[in-house]
């Protein structure tokens, strides 16, 4: 079946495309050739917005397995798992630069929530209030990105 992607992420070194489907599919590592390769196996789980982490060793992406929620997996499809500190129903993770925060809407109510992985702390920034996020890499990354 031909890729319906709905959304990617260039690798860091812009070798490699992760992308999603549409349909529900794996997802899927795309090289410039158009050569894909899937990710784990085929599920009913719909892994959708996957981002690769700032330094390429880890793909973050929602899955909906009763509700929605936050994995990431190993490039290479192995090591899929969740990440515990973040609840049900949040999607779309976008993480920070430097690979200490990540973004996420959490799906109930609609709102956009910043994790902290140092301290597991959550901020969810009212309407009209913003945040500055550096947007310099750092040379080592903490454990979760």
């Amino acid at each position: 079946r031909a890729l319906d992607p709905f959304t990617s992420d260039w690798s860091p070194n812009g070798q490699v495309l992760v992308a999603d489907d549409k349909g529900g599919g794996p997802l899927r590592l795309i090289l410039p050739t158009g050569q894909a390769t899937l990710l784990g196996a085929p599920s009913e789980n719909w892994p959708l917005y996957p981002e690769f982490s700032p330094y390429g060793q880890w793909i973050y992406y929602s899955r909906s397995d009763q509700g929605w929620h936050i994995r990431r997996m190993r490039p290479d499809g192995t090591l899929d798992q969740a990440i515990p500190f973040i609840s049900g129903n949040h999607a779309a993770p976008t993480l920070s630069p430097d690979g200490t925060r990540m973004a996420v809407v959490n799906l109930q109510p609609d709102r956009i929530e910043i994790y902290d992985f140092a301290t597991h702390t959550r901020t969810s920034p009212g309407p009209g209030e913003g945040r500055s996020i550096s947007s310099q890499r750092r040379t080592s990354g903490p454990p979760f990105s």
